[in-house]
């Protein structure tokens, strides 16, 4: 059923993956990808969607019941687009995205089903966490496993995740997210003393912990007139539990923005900072880099690759810590500039959307 790939042959890639509506990390990164292929015809890959975007975000009320009727509809639904697209003859490689958690069932299907029809599949690990889910050797371990084993190739975006991989005897690569450089402003001037932060404004961000600790931050005296933007969904009943909580002075909150708006505000920020309990690859850390921003984050998911070598602060994530580093930075603005340098020449050199296209193109066809 699967044809031989010739390097001078279109190269025809199923994405399985979320893509927007709604917004998120893993559907922002499948729409980056599959628009670049469309505007690059001499890459010579052709990219065939099957979207396994939830009708709604848990921000925007989702339920555990809606979540588990989506996640049913999202197996029979995927699966029978995926058998017919192979049966079409028109797919070299499928790749899948994993979230993990219960979605793991929908990819293990699939994945066995390319098995099954001797189609080339890759699953690509799109969460932080699999360090602790093989430690803590429970269901999700067990599904991760079958999708791995069942996947002719494992891709993940972090070294922890693949040392985690290697120590259950699965040989993973690793390609890093994308930027796409032309969407970033350059020679943008810095205003003042400006932090930002851009995310879902939830808990599992560390959003309490960066509030603690900008209450800390203004009893600096230099941090007097520093301003901590938030950009990002949020749910109402959640910020008025924040609000009453935390003085938010010099806090200016811009909800969800366009993504053209939310780099805007990046550009012309001064420090980037996310506190996050857990990520896989955050594309707004390197939308930062890209955008020479100083940042402050927290070792999680791909984080500590990203900001080595000087290209940002790693930070426990308490508030006492996040303050110390905010102040730190706001205080020495030789620093800071450093680090906003080496963190702009690390996203051109390592994480160009242009970079990144050749390698996913050059996987897939190997």
């Amino acid at each position: 059923m699967n044809r031989i790939y010739k390097p001078d042959s279109v190269l025809n890639v199923c994405l399985v993956a979320p893509f927007p509506p709604p917004y998120g990390g893993i559907a922002n990164w499948a729409a980056m990808i599959s628009d670049h292929y469309s505007k690059h015809p001499e890459l010579r890959v052709e990219i065939a969607r099957i979207n396994t975007a939830p009708p709604a975000r848990d921000l925007d009320g989702r339920t555990i019941f809606t979540r588990v009727i989506h996640g049913a509809r999202s197996v029979f639904s995927s699966r029978k687009e995926l058998k017919a697209l192979i049966e079409s003859g028109n797919v070299d490689v499928v790749h899948v995205t994993t979230s993990g958690s219960l979605a793991l069932i929908r990819d293990c299907i699939l994945l066995k089903l390319c098995m099954r029809k001797s189609v080339k599949s890759v699953l690509h690990i799109r969460f932080g966490r699999v360090p602790d889910v093989i430690k803590d050797n429970g269901l999700e371990k067990k599904l991760l496993m079958c999708a791995m084993r069942a996947a002719n190739k494992v891709l993940v975006l972090d070294s922890k995740t693949e040392e985690a991989c290697l120590e259950e005897n699965v040989i993973a690569d690793s390609i890093p997210n994308p930027v796409n450089i032309n969407e970033i402003q350059q020679g943008v001037e810095k205003v003042g003393d400006s932090v930002v932060y851009l995310g879902w404004v939830i808990k599992a961000k560390g959003i309490e912990e960066l509030l603690a600790a900008w209450e800390l931050v203004k009893t600096s005296k230099r941090a007097m007139q520093a301003t901590l933007t938030i950009i990002g969904p949020f749910d109402e009943a959640y910020m008025e539990y924040l609000k009453s909580r935390y003085s938010f002075a010099g806090v200016r909150i811009e909800g969800e923005l366009s993504h053209v708006d939310a780099l805007e505000i990046l550009s012309r920020s001064k420090i980037f900072v996310f506190p996050s309990y857990t990520e896989g690859f955050p594309n707004a850390v390197v939308e930062a880099m890209a955008s020479k921003c100083a940042i402050i984050a927290t070792d999680v998911g791909a984080i500590g690759d990203m900001l080595r070598d000087k290209c940002g602060i790693i930070v426990e994530r308490n508030p006492e810590n996040i303050a110390n580093a905010l102040i730190e930075l706001l205080e020495n603005d030789d620093l800071s500039q450093t680090l906003a340098d080496h963190a702009r020449l690390k996203a051109y050199k390592m994480y160009d959307l242009r970079r990144v296209g050749k390698l996913y193109a050059e996987y897939w066809g190997s």
